[in-house]
């Protein structure tokens, strides 16, 4: 769990820094489409009191076609690297995005992880209750008694039908162990119900007068 914190903490730094840099980015943008000539560059553009000659207009007309030139060229470069930055961003808009998803899949996978693992324990937990109960049911049948027998084997049926199922890998192991102890239990009750048939009978037999004997 703490290798898995450490990576979510990692993956939200770089979250924070691609924001950050992204918005760098834009304000670089915004800053390059605000950018003009100088003030100087276009001053010999303004109209003058008096006509030049022909030298001189033809001089200016030159300046004004590198003018316009140097002025072609930084746009183009300015759009250029308006272009790059519009990359950069959509790039880096993209990684984000890609980021923000695996963060989603890995808090995703975590969360089954987790879930996985609270059902595996409360299954464990069911496991170990019905085999407690089970082995509990099956004890009682070592002590029973012609008396209790049949309360005994309805208990240890109502756990079978409801608990033994839940036992897992012991399920064959404490059935088996089941049958063998009722099956003993049942005997053992069903001989004690002779004895004390027998008992009963002999004591009948104990407590009749004895016959008298006819004289001659």
């Amino acid at each position: 769990l703490e290798i898995l914190k450490a990576e979510q903490k990692e993956s939200e730094k770089q979250l924070k820094e691609l924001q950050a840099s992204i918005a760098t980015k834009q304000q670089r943008i915004t800053s390059l489409r605000r950018k003009r000539l100088p003030e100087g560059d276009t001053a010999f553009l303004r109209p003058h009191k008096k006509a030049d000659s022909s030298g001189t207009k033809q001089r200016r007309d030159e300046e004004a076609e590198q003018l316009r030139l140097r002025e072609d060229k930084r746009k183009q470069e300015e759009e250029e690297e308006e272009e790059q930055e519009r990359q950069r961003q959509t790039a880096d808009q993209v990684r984000l995005k890609e980021l923000e998803l695996s963060r989603k899949k890995e808090e995703a996978k975590r969360q089954q992880d987790r879930q996985r693992q609270l059902n595996e324990e409360a299954k464990k937990r069911k496991e170990e209750v019905a085999v407690l109960a089970t082995i509990e049911a099956i004890g009682r049948m070592t002590f029973a008694q012609p008396e209790d027998f049949e309360a005994v084997q309805e208990l240890y049926e109502s756990v079978k039908e409801s608990l033994l199922h839940l036992t897992g890998r012991k399920q064959a192991s404490l059935k088996s162990e089941a049958k063998r102890m009722l099956e003993r239990a049942y005997a053992y009750t069903e001989k004690a119900r002779e004895l004390k048939a027998e008992y009963e009978e002999w004591q009948n037999i104990t407590r009749q007068p004895p016959t008298s004997q006819p004289l001659h």
